[in-house]
């Protein structure tokens, strides 16, 4: 008899967790053919105190906690202690519609082995000031199925990446290399509602970049690093363009090349500025207005954006070459 276990990682995101719990618990599947498993990565927000209130009121809620290790390490918290036949895997921020168990549990039991995802369907696209996730087609943990014993074959998330960064790329890579089944059900959605992210948060992911370079080494025929060598050429040429304007303003106003420097960005902000315009009417137009502080944030460092993602790229592909 197939049974699944839902596992949520859940890291700061109460009010999120709150909604998917929500959403998890009107669930059309019956009850005692599912169970939720909900594993808090260190959280220092409520989230303990609302995971002990569900667990009090729904007996098919169970959480773990952990010291801060990432979501693959979360994830596999949960796959050890599952007790049902197939693992579904869904985020904290995302919302199932209300037959998404039945239905995954209905595809199993009709004759799917192996690998069951679906689509995430978003109102928005992400964007720097905004998370969300829209994907047609691609394996993504969140909106995934697993048969159990699949993990004793291949194993389980690589904990080396410690950020919601490639961890389900590289599970992907290995289910093709294991010729496990890979079904894919579009009409099997899970939605992620779009959220204001703040520039500097959006800036900070940059560091995710240097995770490629770990799948390239352990996927080199699947995903090597020159597949992103264009972020690379890009932060490139930034910084010969900063380079040469910073002589070219040294020479202008007879100042040190240092104060030079200090100047060249002023290409960038003005380029930027101008973009922003554009994306703040945008995003004004479906309800998301961008705070005057990630505006300023905006201008002055979205020109780092590009040179960041290249620095982690390269620092990526030394630490695992």
């Amino acid at each position: 008899m197939t049974t699944i276990t839902v596992v949520v990682p859940t890291y700061n995101r109460a009010a999120d967790l709150e909604r998917c719990l929500t959403a998890l618990h009107g669930q059309t599947l019956a009850p005692e053919l599912f169970e939720v498993i909900v594993v808090d990565d260190g959280s220092s927000d409520s989230t303990s105190a609302l995971l002990v209130s569900w667990a009090a009121q729904w007996g098919r809620l169970r959480f773990y906690r952990q010291t801060n290790a990432g979501p693959a390490t979360a994830r596999n918290m949960g796959i050890v202690n599952a007790r049902c036949s197939v693992v579904a895997f869904t985020d904290d921020d995302c919302v199932p519609p209300t037959d998404w168990v039945h239905r995954i549990h209905d595809r199993f039991s009709s004759g799917v082995e192996g690998c069951l995802h679906g689509a995430i369907h978003s109102t928005l696209p992400s964007t720097t000031f905004v998370h969300s996730v829209v994907a047609d087609g691609a394996v993504i943990t969140s909106n995934l199925a697993v048969e159990r014993s699949v993990f004793d074959r291949i194993g389980v998330f690589d904990t080396r990446f410690r950020a919601p960064w490639c961890e389900d790329a590289d599970l992907y890579y290995r289910l093709r290399k294991a010729e496990i089944p890979i079904t894919y059900d579009r009409d099997l959605i899970v939605n992620h509602p779009p959220r204001y992210q703040a520039f500097w948060n959006s800036l900070k992911k940059s560091r995710f970049f240097q995770y490629y370079g770990l799948i390239a080494k352990k996927h080199p025929d699947m995903e090597p690093l020159r597949l992103h060598r264009d972020r690379v050429v890009l932060g490139v040429k930034k910084l010969v363009v900063l380079g040469f304007t910073a002589v070219v303003v040294a020479r202008l106003l007879s100042v040190p090349l240092a104060l030079g420097l200090l100047i060249s960005p002023s290409v960038f902000w003005i380029l930027d500025g101008y973009r922003l315009r554009r994306i703040k009417a945008e995003l004004s137009a479906r309800g998301i207005h961008v705070l005057p502080k990630d505006q300023l944030l905006y201008v002055f460092l979205n020109w780092t954006s590009n040179i960041a993602e290249s620095y982690y790229l390269l620092k990526g592909a030394l630490i695992y070459r």
